[in-house]
């Protein structure tokens, strides 16, 4: 499937890890984006391509902050495993 015919939150699933997300440049990353301007769509003021912007990026949000407490989550348990051996 291509790029373009995505859903927005899995455009931006792609484009974080691998893609300038503010041109979609693949060899530099946004903080370094030289042709890097406001979205414009919606009167958006953010500096994201297009092609990831949403009116509601709740889906990107949920599926990010999801990921970060399973992280936290992981290392809490890894945590309390250290403790309970070094205590035996």
């Amino acid at each position: 499937m291509s790029f373009k015919k995505l859903d927005v939150s899995k455009r931006w699933e792609f484009a974080k890890d691998k893609l300038c997300f503010r041109c979609l440049g693949d060899s530099h990353i946004g903080t370094k984006c030289v042709p890097s301007r406001e979205c414009g769509l919606d009167n958006c003021k953010k500096s994201h391509h297009r092609l990831l912007h949403a009116g509601d990026r709740r889906g990107y949000v949920s599926s990010t902050v999801s990921r970060l407490i399973q992280d936290q989550l992981l290392d809490l348990l890894h945590l309390n495993r250290l403790k309970s051996v070094l205590s035996h």
